[in-house]
């Protein structure tokens, strides 16, 4: 058994020897190629160096033009949020007024908001107008749309615009409310 053992082992020393070695070379190689390195007094060409700055100038250039992309398309769709958000404003609080008052009392609340109250008989509209927040907010009721279900369903369009002769619309939204009419003038 002695043998055996020390068969054993005078292998693994030879290999522990040999792989000893292997390292000891491979460190004598890599300090040999880092002193090669720092004596190389070899620069670049002024070619080379061109080349180096027209390619960093084209990827540089690449992703500013995708960072504008985005800002730009991140302030398109504030704007797009902004103005849904005022319409959606005041169509809910038109449909939380039909909830508790009739025409008349809608009429004077939107009046006291600061809102302008027009009246088209022909065609029984009422156009309230106002700006809020930057936008002109146009509110237009039309009454009684269909006498033969209900006297009382109201036809409501709210329109966002950006500039005052109301002509450049930017959103609308429409709903149909249950408002208590009073006999019109």
């Amino acid at each position: 058994m002695k043998v055996k053992i020390t068969a054993i082992r005078a292998d693994k020393i030879n290999w522990f020897y040999v792989l000893g070695s292997q390292c000891q070379i491979w460190r004598i190689n890599m300090q040999h190629r880092l002193e090669k390195f720092q004596h190389n007094e070899k620069g670049f060409t002024l070619l080379e160096l061109l080349v180096s700055v027209v390619l960093l100038t084209i990827v540089v250039g690449a992703l500013l033009s995708m960072f504008v992309t985005s800002t730009k398309t991140n302030i398109t769709s504030a704007e797009v949020v902004d103005e849904g958000y005022m319409a959606q404003k005041h169509m809910e609080k038109i449909y939380s007024m039909t909830k508790t008052k009739n025409m008349s009392q809608i009429i004077d609340d939107l009046n006291s908001a600061g809102f302008y109250v027009s009246y088209n008989s022909s065609n029984h509209t009422r156009t309230f107008s106002k700006q809020d927040e930057g936008y002109y907010v146009e509110i237009r009721v039309i009454d009684s749309i269909n006498t033969t279900i209900n006297n009382e369903l109201c036809k409501v369009i709210v329109n966002v615009y950006k500039d005052t002769a109301y002509t450049d619309l930017l959103t609308t939204m429409q709903s149909v409310y249950i408002i208590d009419t009073p006999v019109l003038p």
